[in-house]
């Protein structure tokens, strides 16, 4: 999976947040969402690839559900 292989490039707190934004955008989507327009769409799938979304840019920004961050200030 291509979350995977870049993670050392959009985890490292020393990378602009601009820089791996692009990256996600432009590496990961992309990936993740590869062929959904052949998806059938119920709100099950809205709701995993709203919450695989999530989780990432959590991930990415080093911040956990402990630190108690509405997921709209992310």
């Amino acid at each position: 999976m291509k979350w995977r292989s870049v993670t050392g490039v959009l985890c490292d707190k020393n990378i602009p947040e601009r820089f791996k934004s692009k990256v996600y955008r432009t590496v990961v989507r992309a990936v993740a969402l590869y062929g959904a327009e052949c998806w059938a769409v119920t709100k099950e799938v809205e709701q995993r690839l709203s919450t695989m979304e999530m989780k990432m840019l959590r991930w990415m920004a080093g911040i956990t559900r402990l630190d108690r961050i509405c997921n709209q200030d992310i």
